[in-house]
């Protein structure tokens, strides 16, 4: 049986028969209210290519937050292909997708860094990210963007960039926390 889904908002009126299989993700609890920032990198195990800007991106970010001190610890669920020695940054190996909440809730992840450097045109993370209520910060580039526009715990940042990703995540996580502190 061929099932059908929309590509984009953008785009809801094209449909096309396609091999996304959006089965649900068992969902998790989530706690932002603490001051410190966990960030997950969940791109890199859900890819068959290797797309080395990925790695330099995440070694990037976790030496810009060594350097500035910062309070941001660094979760990779999947893989490295570079070395990245900072004691803020987690690398967990390869895991299966129905283990994903327990993961997030083992390491108190409380955000997701969705760090695609090229504009796809479907992306299982970002569904999975979304079906789990979670925040999530990505690039603005290509059909996760757009997908992200309409998600309420999301925000896409303006460059590809070690900064920008940074600065993002950093103000969405005060954002975050206030709303939870105005809610309490």
């Amino acid at each position: 049986m061929s099932k059908f889904y929309a590509l984009s908002g953008a785009r809801a009126a094209y449909l096309c028969a396609g091999p996304h299989q959006l089965e649900a993700v068992a969902a998790g609890h989530l706690v932002v209210g603490d001051d410190q920032v966990e960030d997950l990198f969940l791109d890199r195990l859900q890819r068959d290519e290797t797309v080395p800007g990925l790695d330099h991106l995440v070694a990037g970010i976790a030496e810009r937050i060594e350097t500035a001190h910062l309070n941001v610890r660094l979760v990779v669920l999947g893989t490295l292909e570079i070395p990245v020695r900072t004691a803020r940054l987690t690398v967990t190996g390869p895991y299966k997708r129905e283990d994903l909440p327990d993961l997030i809730e083992a390491h108190g992840i409380n955000m997701f860094l969705f760090p695609s450097i090229w504009p796809e045109t479907f992306s299982y993370v970002v569904a999975e990210m979304t079906a789990l209520k979670l925040p999530v910060v990505a690039f603005d580039l290509g059909a996760p963007a757009e997908r992200l526009r309409s998600y309420g715990l999301a925000r896409l940042c303006g460059e590809v960039g070690v900064e920008s990703a940074l600065e993002t995540m950093l103000a969405f996580h005060r954002e975050l926390a206030m709303g939870e502190s105005e809610a309490a």
